[in-house]
């Protein structure tokens, strides 16, 4: 049962740290924000009419390129915390 639950808690912690870098670059970033939300908005309705699924994820490449760009940036800052570490 530990190891099971270490094993899922692993995983967590690239996903909250992506999760809270979105974050940090929305807060500056609020332009990017607005054309994600629109480019969401025309897929699906304002309201929320349509229910997203992986179809929709070609219709969408400004917030495919979004998570990507957060994704890609959260690995640098990985590697850069690490090497960091290591004495010169």
């Amino acid at each position: 049962m530990i190891v099971a639950g270490s094993s899922f808690e692993a995983g967590t912690d690239n996903t909250a740290s992506g999760i809270l870098w979105f974050l940090v670059a929305a807060m500056h970033s609020p332009a990017v924000v607005n054309r994600a939300r629109e480019e969401i908005d025309q897929l699906l309705g304002a309201e929320g009419d349509v229910v997203p699924a992986f179809r929709h994820l070609a219709q969408l490449p400004y917030c495919l390129a979004l998570v990507k760009e957060v994704l890609r940036c959260d690995t640098m800052l990985i590697s850069l915390r690490s090497s960091s570490l290591i004495p010169s």
